[in-house]
């Protein structure tokens, strides 16, 4: 795990020579290195800010800056995410010192960072000599807008579901008055999203007012572009717009919000966690501190598909503003006349939800470079995005709700908690369905698509690589075929070759040699010497089939006779011990988050063949994990998340 220690402003850092990496971050002075500016404010807004709110702001474009800055090793690491965690230091001044090192503070703080980015935070606060007026970052807007009096703050991306949650509300409450608060991450996409909110000013004269804002660093270009922190700056910024409000909205779909691992390669801060439950509920939290007040972080969209968000979007009789709004992730490579690019996540989860929701040529905003289920995808991730969207939508569809909590129950654990007045079960059951709808209509729109392009699938006039000759190819390999000595050799690398380990990384587990307990972040751990030891001999088995590559139905046992004589207890012991040691997880899951494990969850066991480990773990370095449950030095540990497996003990 790389270390930067961040000095902010004027403050000033101990001179430590065991960190290599250091920062300095101004966001004024001839030293200026961070950009934050807000357009178009309205002079009521800034006049009612109050100074802890812009110390929040200050923050969160430091932390936003610094995750700019910091390198986490580059795409070469995407595959097994050992590097992508970082632990950053910082030193910040600010006008209220005292108020920001209260434990509470401090704690909600370094847990929402924690959490959305998968970093480790540290912070120091120390009190700012020359604090900036808030007007120093504010850009005042013409003269209609200085007296502009919001109802509520929603953050606006100019997509397609942030543009319905502004449709709905304003439809909800014909006297609404609503700010949208937009980050131009590209003045490509700055554009696009001026031109709709616009297109909104126009359709709703008097009840809209357009605050953009430009973070982050001002010069170099970015070193880092997965920016986990972003969801954090714009909170901070929304919050302090609407500071005088109940709650900011966050409009996004369900299925996005919960963002389930799809394949291997989206691993640790790449499986994003922006408008996450946990990570709305942190800043929840954060708000409610420092504003010392109720103030409501929330989504409401959360228990929607994108397809039903766009059939809302329909329904709200200005779906025609629909084909302005643009979802694409790769933003440096948007064209004026086709702003999707039609390959990334975002483009593909748009395409099938315009299906879904039968939005025709509203849901193309412009067009796709690549179509949807005919178009060519030359790059072999983009190959392996489409195959692995579409082959998580058949896991879901095949699965029953037994099998969706076994699957997902480290997830779940994430957000069982989030969602006040729901119990566990009902929030477990409420994602379940969620997602099966989200499998269905992904169903419906391959099946309706390969209908409508037989002809053209039977006289194999459709490219190789485009999505239904992927789908069609094999019932479930999802690959192309035939497949080129590149694309065979990628998949290989990111193991999606059938037979190779699936990985999904679903269950956190780590063994900790100093405490000699077997550790479950974020749920608990199980303690005892012989247990521990138990691990110990399971592991290294694990280990040789993982580094041979061997199948799964070829990963090895012990015996249990070899077992309980290496651990040096008798067979009748070993099973007792084994038994327990199971029942304590299942108890831990269930207590923490109301989800049961089956018996070969982590522990697999055979007639006549003895014990294993669940081969489908995938070893990470003992940093992957971050700040770990334990006070001790992370050094001894043995680090392996294991999906659950989906067969149960009877």
């Amino acid at each position: 795990m790389g270390e930067w220690l961040v000095s902010c402003g004027n403050a000033l850092t101990p001179h430590d020579s065991a960190v290599v990496r250091r920062l300095r971050l101004h966001l004024d002075g001839h030293a200026r290195n961070v950009n934050l500016h807000l357009h178009d404010i309205s002079r009521r807004m800034a006049a009612d800010i109050p100074p802890i709110l812009t110390d929040l702001i200050e923050i969160a474009a430091y932390v936003f800056a610094a995750d700019e800055m910091a390198s986490r090793g580059g795409l070469t690491m995407a595959a097994m995410g050992r590097d992508w965690r970082r632990r950053f230091r910082f030193v910040i001044p600010v006008r209220d010192p005292g108020l920001w090192s209260r434990p509470e503070v401090v704690e909600v703080l370094t847990d929402a960072l924690n959490f959305m980015s998968e970093d480790e935070f540290h912070f120091e606060f120390v009190l700012h000599d020359a604090p900036a007026p808030i007007e120093h970052y504010f850009d005042l807007g013409p003269a209609l807008s200085h007296k502009f009096s919001s109802d509520e703050v929603l953050l606006f991306s100019g997509g397609m579901d942030s543009l319905c949650g502004a449709l709905i509300e304003l439809h909800r409450q014909p006297h609404k008055r609503l700010v949208l608060v937009t980050h131009q991450s590209s003045s490509k996409m700055a554009a696009h999203q001026k031109l709709l909110a616009e297109a909104l000013r126009n359709r709703f004269p008097g009840r809209l007012l357009h605050v953009p804002v430009r973070a982050g660093i001002t010069a170099a270009a970015p070193r880092e572009f997965t920016q986990r922190t972003r969801s954090f700056l714009f909170a901070a910024i929304a919050a302090a717009v609407g500071a005088g409000q109940q709650r900011i909205l966050f409009c996004e779909n369900g299925v996005v919000s919960f963002n389930l691992p799809i394949a291997g390669q989206v691993v640790g801060t790449r499986a994003s966690r922006t408008t996450h439950p946990r990570t709305l509920q942190l800043v929840d939290r954060l708000l409610c501190l420092l504003l010392q007040r109720d103030f409501r972080v929330e989504n409401p969209f959360i228990w929607k598909t994108r397809a039903e968000v766009g059939a809302l979007g329909i329904q709200s009789g200005d779906a025609d503003l629909l084909r302005l709004s643009v979802s694409c992730s790769r933003v440096r490579s948007m064209e004026h006349d086709d702003p999707h690019c039609g390959a990334c996540s975002q483009c593909i989860d748009r395409g099938f939800a315009a299906l879904g929701a039968e939005l025709g040529d509203l849901g193309v905003g412009g067009g796709y470079r690549v179509d949807l289920l005919t178009g060519a995808r030359e790059r072999a991730d983009d190959r392996t995005m489409a195959e692995s969207y579409v082959r998580h939508a058949l896991e879901l569809n095949g699965m029953a709700p037994d099998g969706f909590v076994t699957r997902f129950a480290n997830e779940l654990s994430r957000w069982s908690r989030c969602f006040p007045g729901m119990t566990a079960d009902e929030v477990a059951r409420s994602s379940y369905d969620l997602h099966r709808r989200h499998a269905a209509q992904v169903i419906e729109a391959l099946a309706s698509g390969i209908k409508a392009h037989a002809q053209a699938l039977a006289e194999q006039r459709l490219p190789d690589s485009c999505l239904l000759r992927l789908v069609i190819g094999t019932s479930m390999g999802l690959h192309i075929s035939p497949p080129t000595e590149k694309a065979a050799a990628h998949r290989a690398e990111v193991g999606l070759d059938q037979g190779k380990f699936d990985q999904t990384l679903d269950i956190e587990m780590a063994l900790v040699a100093v405490d000699s307990c077997v550790l479950f972040p974020g749920v608990g751990q199980i303690r005892g010497r012989t247990t521990f030891r138990i691990m110990e001999q399971l592991i290294e088995p694990y280990l040789d089939d993982r580094a041979s590559q061997r199948p799964i139905n070829q990963c090895r046992f012990i015996r249990a006779s070899t077992l309980a004589k290496a651990v040096g207890i008798t067979q009748e012991s070993l099973r007792r011990r084994i038994s327990t040691f199971r029942r304590k997880i299942a108890g831990l899951f269930q207590d923490r988050c109301g989800l049961p494990l089956t018996g070969d969850s982590i522990l697999e066991s055979r007639n006549w063949q003895g014990y294993r480990l669940n081969p489908r773990v995938r070893v990470v370095s003992p940093a992957s994990l971050g700040q770990t449950a334990t006070s001790r030095s992370p050094a001894g540990h043995v680090t392996f998340r294991a999906p659950l497996s989906a067969k149960s003990e009877r």
